[in-house]
C-alpha cells in the first residue's frame, strides 16, 4: 500500500501524546515536523520565546486560526488547538470544547465561536479527533452537533513494557504525580493519608509542586516523601516511581484525559480515582481500579461547564473539603493495602489495555492510517 506523507503541526514542547505518535507511526505512515523539545530542560531559543510572546498576545482575543502549509505531505494532522485556514486535507485533535476556545467558557457566546466553528466546517477540516467520548459529547452538546458527522474518538496511547514484571512491596507504596497540586488532585491525597495513617504501614510519594505550608505540616513524618520536579519526561519518573508503585491514588479534579492513568496502568498499578469528565472511560471500575462519585465537578452530567471559568472553579478547589468524598477514596486505597493479590489482577487489567486494548499503539494507529487514507479520498 502507498505510504501516507503527514505533516505533524506541533508547538516547540507538544502534548507529552504527540511523543507516542512520533515514536511509534503508524504502518505505511510517514511523519514530517519540525524540531521538538524533548524534556523541560531543554530550553527554547530566545527568538522562540519572543514569538510566543507575540502569538500569546495576538490571540488573546481571537482564535488561532493561522494558514499552515502542508510541506510537501497529503494531510496535515493538527494539535494544540491550532485551527487550519489552509486549503489542504487537514485533521485535528481534540482535548474538549473549551480547547477549541482557549479554555474560556464565555467565548461560546462571542463571535470566536462562529469563527472557529466555521473552519470546522470547511471542507478541507475532514477529521475531528477528540481524545474521549466525553470531549465527543461535550463538542456535540456545546454547539458543534452539526459536526458530529466528522468526530471520530482516537484515544491516547502508551508503548507497552516490555517483559516488565510487577514486584509486591510488603509495606505498599502510593504514588501521586501531577503537574498542578490543587487541580490534579494534590490536595485530596493528603486527605487520604490523614484517614490512612496509623492504621496500616504504607508509604506515600508525591512527585509534584506541593505547596511549603503543607510540607511544613508533614515534614516529620516518616512514611511520606515530597520529590519536586518541573521535569515531566524523564526517564526516572518511570523507573524510579512507577515501576516501584503498588497504587496510584490520583484524585485528579481538572484531567481532560489524564496521561498519568496510562503511565500507571503500563506499569501494572491500580488506580484510585474520582469520576470526573473521562477517567471513567479509562479506569474500569472494580477492573483496573476503583472510581467513586466526585461532588465538585466542573462540568454537568451532558459535559457543559458549570462555572463561569476555569480560573474561578480552580479559586473554589482550593478550598473544596468533602469528609465523605475523602472517605471514599479512602476505603478504596485500604481494600487495596489489604489485598495484593487485587492489586495485581487489577494492574494486570489496566497493562492489558495499554498492551492490546483500547489504549494500545496498535489500535490507535490502526484508526489513524484509516483516518489518513480517507481524509486523502475526500
Amino acid at each position: 500500500m502507498k505510504k501516507i506523507n503527514v505533516f505533524l503541526r506541533l508547538g516547540k514542547r507538544p502534548h507529552p501524546s504527540v511523543y507516542e505518535i512520533i515514536d511509534n507511526p503508524p504502518k505505511g505512515v510517514e511523519y514530517k515536523y519540525f524540531k521538538i523539545l524533548r524534556s523541560s530542560k531543554d530550553k527554547p531559543s530566545f527568538f522562540h520565546q519572543l514569538k510566543v510572546k507575540i502569538w500569546l498576545r495576538y490571540i488573546k482575543n481571537r482564535p488561532p486560526i493561522v494558514r499552515i502549509s502542508p510541506h510537501g505531505c497529503q494531510v496535515i494532522h493538527m494539535t494544540n488547538n491550532i485551527l487550519n485556514s489552509g486549503k489542504s486535507p487537514w485533521v485535528m485533535d481534540v482535548e474538549n470544547i473549551w480547547g477549541l476556545l482557549s479554555f474560556d467558557p464565555s467565548n461560546l457566546k462571542k463571535d470566536y465561536f462562529f469563527k472557529v466553528k466555521k473552519i470546522l466546517l470547511s471542507k478541507y477540516c475532514k477529521k475531528l479527533l477528540p481524545y474521549t467520548n466525553a470531549a465527543r459529547l461535550s463538542m456535540i452538546n456545546g454547539g458543534l452537533e452539526d459536526l458530529e458527522n466528522k468526530m471520530e474518538v482516537v484515544y491516547l496511547s502508551k508503548k507497552s513494557v516490555k517483559n516488565f514484571k510487577k514486584n509486591i512491596n510488603k509495606i505498599p507504596t502510593i504514588l501521586w504525580v501531577g503537574r498542578r497540586f490543587y487541580e490534579k488532585g494534590g490536595y485530596t491525597v493528603l486527605k487520604v493519608f490523614d484517614k490512612l495513617e496509623g492504621k496500616y504501614d504504607f508509604n506515600l510519594v508525591m512527585r509534584g509542586p506541593v505547596p511549603k505550608e503543607l510540607k511544613e505540616k508533614y515534614k516529620n513524618k516518616k512514611n511520606i516523601q515530597f520529590l519536586d520536579t518541573k521535569d515531566y519526561v524523564s526517564d526516572d519518573i518511570w523507573e524510579n516511581l512507577y515501576k516501584k508503585a503498588d497504587i496510584f491514588l490520583y484524585p485528579t479534579n481538572l484531567d481532560s484525559f489524564g496521561n498519568a492513568f496510562l503511565d500507571a496502568m503500563n506499569y501494572k498499578i491500580p488506580i484510585v480515582t474520582g469520576d470526573i469528565f473521562s477517567s471513567s472511560e479509562i479506569v474500569k471500575n472494580k477492573v483496573n481500579g476503583f472510581v467513586v462519585d466526585h461532588p465538585f465537578k466542573w462540568h454537568d452530567e451532558n459535559f457543559k461547564m458549570i462555572f463561569p471559568s476555569f480560573e474561578d472553579y480552580i479559586k473554589k478547589l482550593k478550598i473544596f473539603e468533602n469528609d465523605k468524598y475523602f472517605s471514599d477514596l479512602t476505603k478504596k486505597v485500604e481494600i487495596l493495602i489489604k489485598n495484593p493479590s487485587l492489586r495485581r489482577k487489577m494492574g494486570e487489567a489496566g497493562y492489558m489495555e495499554v498492551k492490546k486494548g483500547k489504549f494500545s499503539i496498535e489500535k490507535r494507529n490502526k484508526k489513524l492510517e484509516k483516518i489518513y487514507r480517507d481524509s486523502i479520498k475526500s
